[in-house]
């Protein structure tokens, strides 16, 4: 899978754990939290930031353990960054600048909920809180290879396959709109639109 989106840090934010040998991170893009692990209220995957850096984790079908790995570059506040973080069944990787080897089949039959800014679990109950702005989020079924994360980084109309949602996140919505074509709509919650973005 690939997560990726624009971020803009403004603040400290509040984390969030996604379960047992995971990471504490301030959300950006996740589905789920720390729950109940090995089972279907596990953390499905998520992206954020472990202090300055990055993180990503998700949870394994086998035993439900967690495969964090944490970036090495610090990002400036209020400043945009383009992030991202792959999965390949065989390689992990959190933008260019971490990289763990892994053999594990991510957890698919999560029932924990989708989010951007925060994370969810199973039974709606919020944690952690990004402060900030996010831009061109997107969520993608397969491993994107560097020069597709580059070619699509400034595209506001992404063409590659396996795009399983797109939240460009435009004031004009009034909501969180997919157009992905997938149809995973949501709401925004306690938070607001701002402009400029980055693209």
């Amino acid at each position: 899978f690939t997560l990726m989106a624009w971020v803009r840090r403004d603040g400290e934010g509040v984390e969030a754990g996604t379960g047992n040998g995971g990471i504490r991170h301030v959300p950006l893009v996740t589905k789920g939290r720390g729950e109940t692990d090995g089972t279907t209220a596990d953390c499905n995957y998520a992206l954020g930031f472990v202090g300055e850096v990055l993180g990503a984790d998700f949870e394994d079908m086998d035993t439900g353990g967690n495969h964090p790995v944490i970036g090495a570059t610090p990002l400036d506040r209020g400043r945009w960054y383009h992030v991202a973080a792959t999965y390949d069944a065989a390689r992990r990787a959190s933008g260019r600048r971490a990289e763990r080897l892994d053999d594990a089949t991510p957890r698919y039959d999560s029932i924990q909920h989708f989010a951007l800014g925060t994370a969810i679990n199973s039974t709606g109950g919020r944690a952690g809180a990004f402060h900030g702005a996010l831009d061109e989020v997107r969520v993608y079924g397969r491993a994107l290879g560097e020069a597709e994360l580059v070619a699509t980084m400034y595209s506001s109309t992404p063409t590659q396959s396996g795009l399983l949602g797109h939240f460009p996140l435009e004031a004009s919505e009034g909501q969180v709109l997919d157009a992905s074509g997938q149809g995973h709509h949501g709401d925004a919650t306690a938070a607001g639109f701002v402009s400029p973005g980055p693209v």
